[in-house]
């Protein structure tokens, strides 16, 4: 019997506020959004990020949100947003030399694109929102950290909802180009990403 314990963004922000107490500190309530996003909600990685979170900031009253980008090990969901906005302001050459750096530091596509997918879910979600939308209530809707779902927000109204849907469908193919044949991984890539910069800039 094989049992999986998940947790849904809330509990896992009071899980990461516990686990600070038990530690000895405290940590801010963008912080610990912050922090269970990046570990997807696990307990076993949000503990192991803490306790070197607790050492990097001992003396000091809390842990912040910046504390958390700088120390904690990050996975696909927290470059995806910085991708998603040059993609979303249609800079391709930039985009392309942030991609280029990602798979030269050894990110998987296969994974990228998997993060990817999830951030233009995450912006079709957003589009149904207001543009004024500030993070916090995004966040309540979107179930992301507050950054997270201000971005979310802000790049969904650079793209028709039209171009977000079409992006998951390029992003799906590309996936399946990826996983069933034995492509030039890095020329597929930029390709699929030119692809998306150039579907910016169109809100109709």
């Amino acid at each position: 019997l094989l049992v999986e314990l998940t947790l849904d963004a809330a509990a896992a922000r009071t899980l990461a506020t516990n686990m600070a107490t038990e530690l000895g500190t405290k940590i801010e309530p963008l912080a610990a959004a912050t922090l269970a996003e990046m570990v997807d909600s696990e307990p076993a990685r949000m503990r192991l990020e803490i306790e070197k979170l607790a050492a990097y900031t001992l003396g000091r009253p809390s842990i912040t949100a910046e504390d958390v980008r700088k120390v904690a090990v990050t996975d696909q969901k927290n470059t995806v947003w910085e991708l998603s906005e040059m993609l979303a302001t249609g800079r391709r050459a930039e985009a392309l030399t942030f991609l280029s750096n990602l798979l030269r530091d050894g990110d998987e596509p296969v994974a990228m694109i998997g993060a990817l997918a999830w951030s233009y879910r995450k912006m079709i979600e957003a589009r149904a929102l207001p543009a004024t939308t500030n993070g916090f209530n995004a966040a309540r809707v979107l179930k992301i950290n507050p950054a997270s779902a201000e971005a979310a927000v802000r790049n969904a109204h650079r793209f028709s909802r039209a171009d977000l849907l079409n992006g998951l469908v390029a992003l799906g193919e590309a996936d399946s180009q990826l996983k069933l044949r034995n492509p030039d991984t890095q020329a597929c890539m930029q390709f699929l990403v030119a692809k998306l910069a150039s579907a910016s800039g169109k809100k109709s």
